[in-house]
């Protein structure tokens, strides 16, 4: 379905400062591939490095978002929410912008459908991302960056103590998200500020695991992702962990492993270097390892921050 008709006239007389634009992209079965042509602002380039540094080009952004169906929960309201397609790697983030409301100022964000449904029940489903900022705008300044996402915009009041209105514009195409736009009340006050929540895409961080086995001559390395499980990625990579000599915390489990519940200690490993950028031991690992205090729990350790983690296995050969 074209959304052409958008014209640059309706943007000047609506002050929304949106151009509409497009790109490829597939996201579920229930939508179509998007082509065209791309408007960006000059200050773009500024952006797109800042998202290069953060490892992830524009490209790469509009190739993972994805929308994926949540059923009803205690926590959260059955819907298509945003999720990367390579939910090993990327992580979604969440925001907090805010702006003062500007009288005859629109927000002055380009947005670009890169996904939408055509027809059916499904209609308005899509993923509409930013493509910039424009001189002007009330987010000129901003940190809002290309391939960000408008998650809700929200107008409040008297330093956020009185909430005036708020619009949800998750996994919506293009026309749905700016008819939600139009649909908050017009400037009552001077006193008014917008409240974008916004969802970016971002690298989940890596630990590089330099694993030394007992005799100290042979190593391999494994690399994990933040909230990857240190024993499991190392059994993963055909590291043998179950030593032989360690030390059973529980008669009745026999000779074998507890099976990652962190009733025996087969899987202890000796952190030699980078014991901070794994995750804070639980106060029952803390006190078995008491005695020992650079040694962790495989099973219990997982990746928390990037850098580089040595750790030795088989402790007790």
């Amino acid at each position: 379905v074209a959304r052409n008709r958008f014209s640059m006239e309706m943007a000047v007389i609506l002050m929304l400062f949106l151009i509409h634009v497009g790109s490829p992209f597939v996201v579920v079965p229930l939508m179509t591939r998007r082509r065209r042509s791309l408007h960006y602002t000059q200050t773009l380039p500024r952006w797109m490095a800042a998202n290069a540094e953060n490892g992830l080009t524009f490209e790469r952004i509009t190739d993972e978002w994805t929308a994926k169906y949540t059923p009803q929960t205690d926590f959260i309201d059955a819907g298509y929410y945003l999720a990367p397609t390579s939910e090993k790697e990327i992580v979604v983030e969440t925001l907090r912008f805010e702006a003062p409301r500007i009288r005859d100022s629109g927000l002055g964000i380009q947005l670009e459908e890169i996904a939408a449904t055509t027809s059916g029940s499904q209609k308005g489903l899509g993923i509409t991302v930013v493509t910039g900022l424009v001189e002007g705008g009330c987010f000129e300044s901003s940190d809002i960056r290309p391939g960000d996402v408008l998650s809700t915009i929200s107008l409040e009041r008297a330093g956020g103590s009185i909430a005036l209105a708020s619009e949800s514009t998750e996994c919506l195409d293009y026309e749905a998200t700016v008819d939600r736009i139009l649909s908050l009340p017009g400037v009552q006050s001077d006193d008014e500020t917008w409240v974008l929540t916004v969802k970016r895409l971002r690298p989940k961080a890596k630990l590089k695991v330099s694993v030394v086995y007992p005799n100290f001559k042979d190593s391999t390395s494994i690399e994990l992702y933040a909230g990857e499980n240190l024993r499991e990625a190392m059994l993963r990579n055909g590291i043998k962990l179950t030593d032989p000599l360690a030390k059973e915390y529980f008669a009745d489990l026999g000779s074998g492993t507890c099976g990652q519940e962190g009733f025996c200690c087969h899987c202890a490993v000796s952190v030699t270097q980078g014991f901070e950028l794994l995750n804070a031991q639980g106060s029952t690992e803390e006190q078995w390892l008491a005695e020992t205090p650079r040694w962790r729990l495989s099973c219990k350790a997982i990746a928390a921050k990037e850098g580089e983690l040595t750790v030795r296995v088989n402790v007790n050969d």
